[in-house]
């Protein structure tokens, strides 16, 4: 039951170290996610049947729906990335399983007991922890300006990012998932890459077709699948547990990265969030 949602966090811990050195590369936030939607729609593809596209609408729908959502997603982190380090933004983007849990507690009737709904309100602050930046020399109103807008940035982005991993659930919780995953996932990268390609086709596809490109993609995309694929494979279990479980291991993942690759100072705020981060997983797997 937690072996899955562990490896799925690692996986998605890596597409955090993808982003970062594509971003030392030159190579764009959309580029990086162009690789790994390629990847994807041709990984699920292959795997298409003629009876995948009798499948129900809501394959459909959700499947649109969460790759337009993946996308605005991706505009959101290359919009954080430019303001700010990847932990607090990878702290923001794995909180999707406060919605999630939220969500299969309203509809679905999973249960949502005192101690879960501290430990979503600890994982909250936990992404307010990890927004904090020390003062700038400005500081003063533009300061307060510049934290309004990246928080909003992050929340924005949580969002986003949450609606697909919400889709899982529901599908999983329909019985849908398992026998039309393929098609789910083909829609969803398809969605996810093809906004970016009309983008680059007029803005310039700048270092994308490199070495070091065709590298960091491949890396974001085996994170991206095999993530999914793991997660797809355990959704059917509690979604307190599930989506929690895998949040915080790429949380911890991608965290560590940043620190132990990029230079990212350890700060107290940065030990605030770890530290909130952990207490609310175990706070909301405790069954």
């Amino acid at each position: 039951m937690y072996h899955y949602p562990i490896l799925a966090g690692v996986l998605f811990g890596i597409i955090g170290l993808a982003y970062r050195l594509g971003q030392a590369r030159g190579l764009t936030t959309p580029m990086v996610v162009l690789y790994t939607a390629s990847a994807g729609v041709v990984f699920f593809g292959m795997r298409l049947g003629t009876p995948a596209f009798k499948a129900p609408a809501a394959i459909w729908v959700l499947g649109i729906a969460a790759g337009l959502a993946q996308y605005a997603s991706m505009e959101l982190v290359a919009a954080a990335l430019a303001r700010g380090p990847l932990s607090p933004i990878w702290c923001a983007l794995n909180l999707i399983f406060v919605p999630v849990i939220l969500y299969a507690w309203i509809f679905f009737g999973e249960p949502l007991d005192s101690l879960k709904v501290i430990g979503i309100a600890v994982a909250i602050g936990s992404v307010i922890c990890g927004a904090i930046r020390p003062a700038e020399p400005d500081g003063g109103a533009t300061a307060g300006t510049r934290m309004g807008q990246y928080l909003a940035i992050l929340l924005a982005a949580l969002l986003c990012n949450s609606f697909l991993h919400g889709a899982i659930k529901h599908l999983n919780h329909a019985q849908l998932m398992k026998q039309h995953d393929a098609l789910f996932f083909f829609l969803t990268y398809l969605l996810m890459g093809l906004p970016i390609l009309l983008k680059l086709c007029v803005t310039g596809f700048g270092r994308a077709f490199s070495w070091a490109g065709g590298g960091t993609g491949a890396m974001a995309a085996t994170g991206s699948i095999g993530g999914f694929l793991f997660l797809a494979a355990s959704a059917h279990f509690s979604a307190a547990i599930v989506f929690t479980l895998s949040a915080i291991v790429s949380l911890l993942t991608g965290s560590l990265i940043s620190i132990a690759f990029f230079g990212e100072k350890i700060t107290v705020w940065w030990i605030a969030m770890m530290l909130l981060a952990v207490g609310a997983v175990i706070m909301v797997s405790v069954t």
